[in-house]
């Protein structure tokens, strides 16, 4: 049940249990207007826009990778929103129905949680609340059905954790092979040795700017003498000027121009 921090998989899944965590709210306030009144309507739409707001919120923070500590705020903070909607509820009007909805977020919590802590406490306290508004309404569980909870419960958030493991494992196979397919374009790109695009990129920005229309300047440079500084030195010295002198031009040039290595 050990849980590694692996922050290219975590934020995905994450990034995921906000957006539809978000959508579902967005469409939960419709619900709320038309069966909501008074102070309940203003409670219950209170937090159901938060938990809308934050989810989104969360999605679009999530674009680019997050530290750990991030991640685990931002998980804590939706499981906290989506864990005060259903006691609100059934504070102001209880329905033992709707009970089976903190069972529900236990096993949202087992998949969707950051890190092992975060999943324990939020298990544990939805779990806790569920058995304390049964034991202040009582007749709503019978007994045996409250130990059977206790002993489910925790099984099936075991076996939902085994299944984000399969999803974090996917995941990472993803992020691998867009590494990899990355790498293959960079190379496929650009030069080896200098990192300068190669003369397939030059070729086809010169193209594109063709296309467009687009004025555009022409340099060539050429290295005088660099044939004997191989014969003499070698070609490591040879290969190290070489990468000095594209390191030069892209400095001298900055975003200004595009050097290429056409050897």
């Amino acid at each position: 049940f050990r849980r590694r921090h692996h922050p290219k998989v975590d934020g995905p899944i994450l990034r995921q249990y906000c957006l539809v965590t978000g959508g579902y709210y967005a469409l939960l306030i419709f619900d709320r207007l038309a069966h909501e009144k008074g102070v309940a309507l203003v409670v219950m739409l209170g937090l159901t826009t938060a938990c809308m707001a934050f989810g989104f919120y969360a999605w679009r923070l999530l674009r680019d990778p997050a530290p750990r500590r991030r991640l685990i705020a931002l998980n804590i903070g939706l499981n906290v929103l989506l864990y005060l909607n259903p006691v609100a509820y059934q504070l102001l009007h209880f329905d033992r129905q709707r009970l089976v909805y903190f069972v529900f977020l236990a096993f949202i919590y087992a998949v969707t949680g950051v890190s092992l802590w975060t999943v324990a406490i939020s298990v544990g306290v939805t779990i806790a609340t569920l058995i304390a508004l049964a034991t202040l309404n009582p007749g709503v569980i019978a007994t045996n059905s409250g130990a059977m909870i206790l002993v489910i419960v925790p099984v099936i958030v075991i076996i939902f954790n085994s299944i984000r493991a399969s999803m974090v494992q996917a995941v990472r196979a993803r992020v691998v092979a867009e590494g990899l397919r990355n790498e293959a374009q960079k190379l496929a790109d650009c030069d080896a040795l200098t990192g300068l695009p190669n003369r397939r990129s030059f070729f086809a920005a010169f193209a594109a700017a063709q296309t467009a229309g687009r004025g555009f300047d022409l340099l060539l440079v050429d290295l005088d003498g660099f044939k004997p500084i191989n014969d003499i030195y070698g070609h490591s010295v040879g290969d190290a000027l070489l990468i000095d002198v594209a390191a030069r031009l892209r400095e001298v040039f900055g975003e200004a121009a595009t050097p290429s290595r056409m050897g």
